[in-house]
């Protein structure tokens, strides 16, 4: 599993999603593992009563580079923005593009994700 990290003990990260709320006019509901969410149980979980045994774990955490367009494109993909109507996106994306490039200039974007992946036998 490859998962992008929000990081929610940032201050900075809630205030963006703020201020791209208030940018677009819209309301998106971000939804944040916590630094102690893993995941592990629920994923494990299914490869139990899937009769596996022998069940090892490991997750490690990279940067992914983006270029901000990928990002915005990763961004409109997910579930908080991809279920709202065609002008709430356009606003969004909007919003997102002037954030990023006020506040992130760069031609590449290094956004931290988890690795997790789980081992087992039949």
């Amino acid at each position: 599993m490859l998962d992008w990290r929000g990081r929610p003990s940032l201050i900075w990260e809630r205030a963006q999603a703020r201020e791209l709320d208030q940018q677009a006019g819209v309301s998106v509901t971000y939804v944040q593992a916590t630094a102690d969410s893993t995941g592990l149980e629920a994923d494990t979980a299914d490869v139990v009563a899937a009769g596996l045994a022998g069940i090892e774990t490991f997750s490690y955490d990279m940067h992914v580079p983006y270029t901000p367009e990928a990002w915005r494109g990763r961004i409109r993909a997910s579930a908080g923005i991809v279920n709202l109507d065609s002008a709430a996106v356009r606003n969004f994306d909007e919003a997102l593009a002037a954030l990023l490039a006020h506040r992130f200039p760069s031609a590449v974007l290094e956004v931290p994700h988890r690795i997790f992946a789980i081992i087992a036998s039949a």
